[in-house]
C-alpha cells in the first residue's frame, strides 16, 4: 500500500546550539529514525542524546557541509519506549536541522509513519485538538530543563469560550510525557465528539517543546498516526499572506484546513483561496 506522510522543510539559517525533538517511539513495532542536516559551511559535530525517563544515551555524530548524518534506533524488543532527543552541538556552537521521523510496522508490513521537527523551547503554545468515535489527539511535552517542571494545559472551544477542562502535568528534569487528552488529568470526563483548541503553557524560563499527535483508526482497525503543528505564541503572528503548498481531493484523498487565531486578536477576517496545480482558482468543495 501506499502511505504517505510529510517532511518539514529546513530553515538554513543557524539554529541554536541545543535543539529538541519533542517524541521518539521505540520497540512494539515502532522505529525512530532522527535526521540530522547541515545546510552550512563547515563542519558540524556533536552528540545526539536519546532522553528516556530523562536518561541520555548519546551518539556522537559529524556531518561534512551541506551533508546529512541519519540515526535509526533498533526497535527491539515488545515493550514500547517513548522520550525526547535532545541535539547537542560541538564546539562549533550551531546545530544541525533535525527531524524525527517514527514508524509503526505491524506483522512486518509498515503501517504508518510520521514526522516531527527538532526546536527551542517556548513558554507558551497553542494546539488543534479533536476527539471522535476513531480520532483521538494527543500531544508529546519535551522538558529540556535540568529540574523537574509544572506544565499548565487548558481547553477552550473553537469560538474561543472554555470548554471547562483543564490540568497540569509535571515533568521531571529531562523527561518527557506523551499522552491522549482523556488520559490528562483534569480531562478524563471529555466527551466524545469534541473540536476545539489546547493551551499549554509553564512558567519555566527554559520552556518546553510540543508536538500534537493525531491518532486514527481505520477502517480495517488499524491505528494511525500523524503529527500536529503547535503554534507558539510567544512568535508574532504574521502580517502578510500564508500558503498552504499542497492539498489534495479526490479518488479517496481530502483535506482539513485549520486556522488559528493569535491569542492577543479578538476575531479575524479573511478569505481561503485554492488554486490548481497551474495557479487557477478553483471553489471549494
Amino acid at each position: 500500500e501506499f502511505i504517505v506522510s510529510t517532511l518539514p522543510v529546513i530553515d538554513t539559517a543557524p539554529a541554536s546550539s541545543t535543539l529538541i525533538l519533542p517524541h521518539f517511539a521505540d520497540g512494539g513495532g515502532w522505529t525512530t529514525q532522527i535526521l540530522l542536516v547541515n545546510p552550512g559551511s563547515q563542519t558540524m559535530q556533536g552528540t545526539i542524546d536519546l532522553l528516556e525517563e530523562g536518561v541520555p544515551a548519546s551518539t556522537p555524530y559529524s556531518i561534512a557541509p551541506g551533508s546529512y548524518y541519519r540515526f535509526q534506533t533498533s526497535g527491539s524488543g515488545t515493550a514500547i519506549r517513548t522520550g525526547s532527543v535532545r541535539i547537542v552541538a560541538g564546539a562549533n556552537g550551531t546545530a544541525p536541522a533535525a527531524i524525527a521521523l517514527f514508524s509503526f510496522r505491524k506483522d512486518g508490513v509498515t503501517v504508518t509513519e510520521a514526522s516531527v521537527l527538532a526546536a527551542r523551547g517556548s513558554t507558551v503554545y497553542r494546539a488543534y485538538v479533536e476527539t471522535s468515535d476513531n480520532v483521538q489527539t494527543g500531544i508529546a511535552i519535551a522538558n529540556p530543563a535540568s529540574s523537574a517542571i509544572t506544565v499548565n494545559l487548558e481547553a477552550t472551544t473553537l469560538s474561543g469560550t472554555p470548554a471547562g477542562f483543564s490540568g497540569s502535568l509535571t515533568i521531571p528534569a529531562n523527561g518527557h510525557v506523551s499522552a491522549f487528552l482523556g488520559q490528562i488529568p483534569g480531562f478524563e470526563r471529555m466527551t466524545s465528539p469534541f473540536q476545539g483548541i489546547l493551551r499549554i503553557s509553564t512558567s519555566s524560563g527554559t520552556g518546553v517543546v510540543v508536538a500534537g499527535l493525531r491518532g486514527r483508526t481505520n477502517e480495517r482497525g488499524d491505528f494511525l498516526i500523524a503529527t500536529l503543528p503547535t503554534v507558539d505564541e510567544t512568535t508574532p503572528a504574521p502580517r502578510s499572506d500564508l500558503a498552504f503548498p499542497h492539498f489534495a481531493e479526490g479518488a479517496g484523498y481530502s483535506t482539513q484546513f485549520i486556522l488559528i487565531s493569535p491569542a492577543s486578536t479578538p476575531s479575524l477576517t479573511g478569505v481561503l483561496r485554492l488554486f490548481d496545480q497551474t495557479g487557477y482558482p478553483v471553489s471549494a468543495w
